[in-house]
């Protein structure tokens, strides 16, 4: 999993058609500070579509036509190049109104508030808004810092690979590795265990692996790791949406039922977010060791702060979905 601190620029729009194709031009390279507390994020949307000097009444059929309707010549690859020798992208009408659409924030002590809430220690991280569905609007830039987090953490390309890595995480993930550990270490006597540790010493992973599985299987009971997987889920179904792969209503569809089998699952914030955390632990000694101690601050001071975004969200708030996110293979 990546957890990237890249931030996105601040773009506005300069409108060529209302069709088929705009362009886009990033004005400033501005990031956008994250809050700790939603209550305290400016709810402002993108600034307005400013229309060119010239702007035909009707859509374009392509790209090349909409960037020399104004002016500009066209370089390939949805790029636009203006009399003053600056290249601006060219976005379709639907990355548009996705971007225009991203920089919307839900409202606060919603549902969907709620769901999003669940993966705000990965999103403070990357200093990603805890009030956007994509974390941060969907510009060009926005759309690139999304596909390299896919792509650099997860192996994600495209909506196929993004769909195979959520089936993999709601059936299997890690914590089908975790219980089939767990099980064997806790079959073990101490002396046994002892052994296994003594044989582990060259590989620090598998030994950190060993000592989490038998510190904390017996403990975390049926849940194991869950919120591991299922909060590294919706994360993954919020970078989908900011990297274009699929739309808003499919990443709600996709996190709610999942938002709802953690509050099925969990007894409070502290209890998922620990979870979250030994399941982390778990999985990267390396990682621990990198990032583990700023992920532990965070999530005291989230616990602590009344405005953090799990203070700002009631645990047991009815979050209107009717299923739960199926996570036993039929």
């Amino acid at each position: 999993m990546s957890e990237s601190t890249t931030r996105s620029p601040s773009l506005s729009l300069l409108v060529f058609g209302a069709g088929l194709f705009v362009t886009a031009l990033v004005l400033s390279s501005c990031a956008h500070t994250t809050s700790t507390s939603p209550a305290a994020v400016s709810p402002v949307a993108p600034p307005p579509a400013t229309a060119a000097a010239t702007t035909p009444p009707n859509g374009f059929p392509d790209p090349a036509s909409a960037c020399e309707a104004g002016g500009g010549k066209y370089l390939g690859d949805m790029k636009c190049q203006k009399p003053d020798g600056s290249v601006w992208p060219i976005l379709s009408s639907v990355d548009k109104q996705r971007m225009m659409l991203s920089g919307v924030p839900v409202p606060p002590k919603s549902p969907h508030a709620w769901a999003l809430a669940t993966i705000a220690m990965i999103f403070e991280m990357n200093s990603h808004r805890h009030d956007l569905l994509s974390g941060t609007a969907a510009t060009p830039a926005g759309q690139q810092t999304g596909k390299r987090l896919l792509s650099q953490g997860w192996s994600i390309n495209n909506r196929d690979d993004l769909l195979r890595t959520l089936t993999w995480l709601q059936f299997q993930g890690h914590r089908s590795e975790f219980e089939e550990l767990g099980r064997r270490v806790d079959s073990l006597t101490q002396r046994e265990f002892a052994a296994l540790e003594v044989a582990a010493l060259s590989n620090p992973g598998a030994l950190n692996q060993l000592e989490m599985t038998r510190k904390h299987h017996r403990e975390l009971g049926a849940k194991g790791i869950l919120a591991w997987d299922l909060v590294r889920y919706i994360a993954v179904c919020r970078w989908g949406y900011l990297a274009g792969y699929w739309s808003e209503t499919d990443t709600w569809d996709h996190i709610m039922p999942a938002a709802l089998r953690l509050q099925q699952t969990f007894a409070s914030w502290q209890d998922l977010q620990s979870d979250f955390l030994i399941g982390r632990g778990y999985w990267s000694l390396q990682e621990t060791q990198l990032k583990g101690a700023r992920f532990q601050a965070i999530y005291e001071r989230f616990v602590q702060d009344p405005g953090s975004p799990w203070n700002a969200s009631p645990w047991t708030m009815d979050l209107r979905v009717a299923t739960p996110l199926p996570i036993q293979a039929n």
